[in-house]
């Protein structure tokens, strides 16, 4: 079977030629849409509006505690967070609105 490529032809109906008019209005409508990709982009990003809390948990010897649970609350409002420390003792708690927070260690 033959496939035919090139330039539009008589023959070949699945092409056909755009006049200037639709070309014209082809690329106006892709501006368009560029434009509006991009302006959707920029204000779909996630804003983040707060502070991170980072600590280690260590024992009264020094040594760091894994798997710790802490609980972080909010003085303010007494929202809380739970976190847990990882193999090294590290926590983070990340996107905290701005405000006085106290960390307990429940057991």
């Amino acid at each position: 079977m033959k496939r035919e490529r090139g330039p539009t032809t008589k023959n070949n109906p699945r092409r056909a030629d755009l006049d200037w008019g639709q070309k014209s209005s082809l690329r106006c409508f892709s501006l368009v849409v560029l434009v509006f990709s991009m302006a959707t982009s920029a204000w779909l990003q996630a804003k983040v509006g707060g502070g991170t809390l980072s600590s280690t948990v260590a024992d009264t010897s020094g040594a760091v505690v894994p798997k710790a649970r802490i609980v972080i609350t909010n003085a303010a409002t007494g929202v809380t967070r739970n976190i847990t420390t990882n193999a090294d003792g590290f926590y983070t708690a990340p996107n905290l609105l701005p405000g006085a927070y106290e960390p307990t260690f429940p057991f």
